[in-house]
């Protein structure tokens, strides 16, 4: 999968402003929030619904493999308000396979400045939006940098990406139909990655994953 398409245009982001080109690297920073407490983060199983204040993965293997290994599971803030994207890691767990994998929101640390964008359309609010991959953690270390998202994009260390879109807001957006008929509310929350944008609290996602290392993780899909 190309790197390009893996953290640009964001669909929230270029749905509300101006479109971006996509540089060909991207500078990278690492918030100190590795090892979010474990409560909330066990995976559950499927037939469970997705509480309110929960981010819930649901396996979606792109190679029919579900005995996947363990790894972790990271979510970064991705910023293209400068001419070079910034990377933010913002979330960073040990994972096993199950069926679902559901994350406190809560867990979540909120984007720095460097990675949030002004203003969007007629709403004030600032707001910043992430990618959320599986990584083997190639250097072992019991964490995952930004670096190891960007380059594990390449060399299919990165065996997992979400499909849908996790965003921050700092204020409350009113809706404004027929393309973002919910609004978007403050905090971080989840939504869908196509037009028309509705909020997903409480609902299971897909996870799109592939053996690690394979020719399949070519096929996973980017939902910006």
């Amino acid at each position: 999968m190309n790197l390009a398409h893996a953290i640009a245009p964001l669909a929230i982001v270029a749905a509300c402003s101006s479109s971006h080109a996509t540089p060909d690297a991207a500078a990278t920073t690492d918030a100190a929030h590795h090892d979010a407490p474990s409560t909330g983060d066990a995976p559950i199983d499927g037939s469970v619904p997705c509480p309110q204040g929960q981010l819930c993965f649901q396996l979606t293997p792109v190679d029919g493999v579900t005995n996947l290994p363990s790894g972790r599971l990271a979510i970064a803030w991705v910023s293209e308000a400068t001419s070079t994207p910034i990377v933010e890691v913002a979330y960073d767990q040990p994972w096993v396979p199950a069926p679902i994998t559901m994350i406190d929101i809560a867990h979540i640390a909120p984007p720095s400045a460097s990675v949030q964008t002004n203003g969007i359309a007629s709403c004030a609010s600032s707001y910043a939006a992430s990618l959320a991959v599986l990584s083997t953690d190639p250097d072992g270390s019991g964490s995952i940098s930004s670096d190891e998202i960007l380059n594990g994009i390449h060399d299919h260390s990165v065996y997992g990406i979400h499909q849908e879109m996790v965003a921050w807001f700092s204020d409350a957006c009113a809706a404004d139909p027929p393309s973002y008929p919910d609004g978007f509310a403050k905090g971080i929350h989840v939504y869908s990655s196509g037009r028309p944008v509705h909020r997903l609290d409480g609902t299971a996602t897909a996870f799109e994953t592939c053996q690690p290392g394979s020719a399949a993780c070519s096929n996973l899909n980017s939902p910006f």
